[in-house]
């Protein structure tokens, strides 16, 4: 029988956890809605550019780098972002603890003798799933913080290229 203090251990990580994931979730959702909206400006730039309506060829010398500059912000942008969403499937020690771990086991007569021998007071177990997550987490909102800030650049090199060629 677990000591009250490993009792109150398990509760407090297991909230944790659930936190976590939470937490994971808020940044997916995060990240989907910027993946979206730099796909739809970008989209509508290229729709722009094949059309030929526009080229930044057309933009003033000094001026194309600017742009191009812009363009490679969105690349960049595009890529953290993707990042972000992207679901990374890592290997681990044998046990059931999330459900890509039920993929190694052939039957489910596996699982169940899985199942059997894990022992749902184990705080080592616990306090892993919370550090896995966590990492996850704070990779994801890195990753969204780069695109974030690399998107804001692309957007201001790219609508302040055309908005100085406009002065010019």
């Amino acid at each position: 029988m677990p000591s009250d203090s490993e009792s109150r251990a398990h509760a407090h990580g297991t909230r944790m956890f659930a936190e976590a994931r939470e937490e994971l979730n808020r940044a997916d959702a995060k990240a989907q809605v910027l993946l979206g909206v730099a796909g739809v400006g970008i989209g509508a730039v290229a729709g722009g550019l094949l059309a030929g309506n526009w080229s930044p060829l057309k933009l003033h010398t000094a001026l194309q780098w600017l742009w191009w500059v812009g363009a490679g912000c969105a690349l960049g942008a595009l890529f953290c972002l993707a990042s972000a969403v992207y679901p990374r499937i890592t290997k681990r020690p044998l046990g059931i603890t999330y459900f890509g771990d039920i993929r190694r086991y052939r039957s489910t007569g596996e699982i169940a003798e899985a199942l059997r021998g894990r022992t749902d007071g184990d705080l080592t177990e616990l306090a892993e799933q919370i550090r896995a997550v966590s990492v996850i987490v704070m990779r994801k909102y890195l990753l969204i913080r780069w695109g974030f800030w690399l998107l804001l650049a692309s957007i201001g090199a790219t609508v302040g290229s055309a908005v100085l060629q406009l002065a010019f």
